[in-house]
């Protein structure tokens, strides 16, 4: 990439110099090179930034996650220290997707009408009704799915 790099600009810098019409060649250069460069480098910066605002967005959304999961799930659900009134949750998001996850905490009767039974591990009780809002069960849905991926963000005594 350093020498292709190299090399255009030792032949735009000789053409510029060896052409009379050197005005002329500067205009079509910038319309064709330097322009595009410049749109090129704004889009980078742009797509870095966005990337940033996504990655600390998703850290404090499952942060968040993390005390809501703590005041409303843990009487019930573990993560990684073994089955209590509901099965252990740690790698749930490895059966089910997030939108799945929220739902249920949502609206749990839908849930169990879409997978056709109720509770759908006859060994638990049915999940009762937690009628969170779709915040905050979005928030435990990421905090679960980042437990799954290993980002960290593990429960207090959960390998």
């Amino acid at each position: 990439m350093t020498i292709a790099l190299w090399i255009l600009v030792v032949t735009v810098l000789s053409l510029i110099f060896l052409t009379r019409r050197w005005r002329r060649f500067a205009r079509v250069m910038r319309l064709v090179t330097l322009y595009p460069l410049l749109f090129l480098l704004c889009f980078v910066i742009v797509a870095r930034w966005q990337l940033h605002s996504t990655v600390s967005s998703d850290a404090a959304t499952a942060q968040h996650g993390k005390k809501l999961f703590e005041n409303n799930c843990q009487g019930c659900h573990s993560l990684g220290q073994g089955r209590r009134i509901g099965p252990d949750l740690k790698y749930v998001a490895d059966r089910y997707d997030g939108d799945v996850l929220s739902l249920w905490m949502m609206n749990s009767d839908a849930v169990y009408q879409e997978f056709g039974r109720r509770p759908l591990t006859q060994s638990y009780p049915p999940m009762p009704k937690l009628d969170l809002e779709k915040k905050d069960a979005n928030a435990i849905s990421a905090y679960l799915m980042s437990i799954s991926a290993g980002d960290g963000l593990e429960a207090d005594g959960a390998e």
